[in-house]
């Protein structure tokens, strides 16, 4: 959260768009006093990932080619 520089209410409104959307799993782990949340990619999300991932490699290669030019 630090790292991208979003307040703590902003953080958390995407957090839960990821996981309304089915990107993100919220997984509680009930513990000895004190219950901890991980969030983990669905494959629903891990796909999204995928597809991005191309977009952007696409994205970069085409601005390659403006520049060779």
């Amino acid at each position: 959260m630090y790292s991208t520089n979003l307040s703590w209410p902003a953080f958390n409104q995407i957090l839960e768009t990821l996981i309304s959307q089915g990107l993100l799993a919220k997984i509680e782990e009930a513990r000895d006093k004190r219950s901890r949340t991980k969030y983990m990619a669905t494959e629903k999300g891990e796909k999204f990932l995928d597809y991005l991932g191309l977009a952007l490699n696409s994205v970069n290669l085409e601005e390659e080619i403006q520049s060779q030019i």
